[in-house]
């Protein structure tokens, strides 16, 4: 998944909440709750329940994980 292509009509704020880190990422809310618990990627918590992720940690955290296709060639 290329986030900057996948959302390159909607900006983001640096910040983001759950439900917009589940709309940037693309990952379902239990996966970024496992990835907190897991520290795999950035987050802030806010007070005991309030939580929000770095969209650059997610954006990092995903391209990190990208798979080049055979011969090197991206479409």
């Amino acid at each position: 998944m290329n986030i900057d292509a996948t959302n390159s009509t909607r900006d983001f704020p640096p910040r983001l909440p759950p439900r917009l880190a589940v709309e940037y990422s693309g990952l379902s809310p239990t996966q970024l709750k496992r990835l907190r618990a897991r520290r795999a990627i950035r987050y802030y918590k806010l007070s005991r329940r309030s939580v929000v992720y770095c969209r650059d940690s997610l954006a990092a955290y995903i391209g990190a994980r990208a798979v080049e296709p055979l011969g090197g060639r991206v479409a």
